[in-house]
């Protein structure tokens, strides 16, 4: 990411009063700039939060990113010893010391003046079995918390087994359900956390990892105008939405082909469905619409208000 674009990126937070992330598709500290970046953060007086690898985390960095006021961070480790080599092509020895080096200056600080320290867990196939010792592992040495997710398959880009990948079934009948049940087809992610490219394009999420989907330049348009624009192109069906494995309806779908394969109870389309209601409890201003779907069709009836159906 360009210096220009960088700063133009900060300044479209600043203006809405949103934390700098800096994540989505790649190591931040790889950035040659990086420390020139963190300064004019600083400088903008924006919050802001980094998710690392943690392998080039020197301590010289840690302190640097804690002088400069770092709210949150989040280290993302996803396994233990030779698995992890495996994983992420990483020393994990080399990792466990530069977390241990930012705790221990963490910790040297005032409780007011210290950051979170997040743990983030991606469960898949080798390390499924062992996410209870890995979370009980990182909470021993005083961690903030740990977040175990789903892997995301990057809006098709990653090569999963996801059954609702390989045809367009069960759509309409997902649809119907999660209508009778308060569940909105609209995916939050897209709008509780803005994505902008190294290019400055926005995108509709970070799982548009392959950017077959930009929405608008960051010069040109604010974090709040992309709302707009961001429903348009979900109504669409924009490609990267439509291959994701977080889009409430392939979430719903991808059930109930389990279901039909004989892998997976009924229960399972159940729960997915409650899963997703409380997660759009969650967010009632982005709900707050009826039918999202109404401003581009004039109908009221595909998707209901999750808080109307829910009181």
């Amino acid at each position: 990411m360009s210096e220009a674009v960088f700063h133009q990126a900060v300044q479209r937070a600043v203006e809405e009063n949103l934390t700098v992330m800096l994540t989505g598709q790649g190591e931040s500290l790889i950035h040659p700039q990086f420390e020139e970046y963190i300064s004019y953060i600083v400088q903008q007086n924006a919050e802001f939060a980094l998710t690392t690898n943690a392998a080039l985390l020197t301590p010289e960095r840690s302190a640097l990113l804690l002088e400069s006021g770092i709210a949150r961070i989040t280290f993302s480790i996803s396994d233990f010893g030779a698995d992890y080599k495996k994983v992420y092509n990483l020393d994990f020895d080399n990792m466990r010391r530069n977390v241990d080096a930012y705790m221990s200056i963490n910790n040297q600080r005032s409780e007011s003046m210290r950051s979170e320290v997040w743990i983030s867990i991606v469960e898949h196939d080798i390390n499924r079995d062992k996410i209870p010792e890995m979370t009980a592992y990182w909470e021993a040495l005083g961690v903030t918390g740990v977040y175990v997710f789903r892997q995301i398959n990057r809006g098709g880009a990653c090569q999963t087994n996801h059954y609702f990948l390989r045809s367009d079934a069960r759509r309409a009948e997902a649809e119907a359900l999660m209508a009778s049940k308060g569940v909105s087809t609209l995916c939050n992610l897209a709008f509780v956390a803005p994505f902008i490219g190294w290019n400055g394009q926005y995108y509709i999420c970070c799982s548009d990892y392959e950017k077959v989907e930009p929405l608008g330049n960051v010069f040109d348009y604010s974090v709040s105008d992309m709302d707009s624009i961001k429903k348009e192109s979900i109504y669409r069906g924009n490609p990267a939405c439509l291959k994701c494995n977080y889009d409430p309806v392939n979430v719903v779908r991808e059930a109930m082909l389990e279901v039909d394969m004989g892998e997976a109870k009924r229960a399972k389309i159940s729960n997915r469905l409650g899963v997703l209601k409380k997660q759009q409890d969650e967010n009632p201003e982005l709900y707050s619409v009826v039918d999202w779907r109404a401003e581009h069709t004039g109908e009221r009836n595909l998707v209901v208000n999750v808080i109307a159906v829910g009181k």
